[in-house]
């Protein structure tokens, strides 16, 4: 995705040790990670693969009902 959105130089796994020195890295990483916004897509939940719409640039994390919290 960073290469997408023309961030060639970020790797594809959580810099670690040196790599956090390069300030270049850590500017990139500022910039895709807090100044990237998301118009349309959609975010999909690693654990139970659930998909959450983003239009407009609201996600939308309500879970369907079969997916929801049951009443005691």
């Amino acid at each position: 995705m960073a290469n997408e959105l023309n961030f060639p130089n970020i790797p594809e796994t959580k810099p670690e040790g040196q790599a956090l020195e390069n300030e270049q890295l850590l500017k990139d990483l500022h910039r895709l990670l807090l100044e990237t916004q998301v118009t349309e897509g959609k975010l999909i939940c690693g654990n139970c693969g659930h998909e959450y719409m983003i239009k407009e640039g609201i996600a939308n994390f309500l879970l369907p009902s079969h997916l929801g919290a049951r009443a005691p």
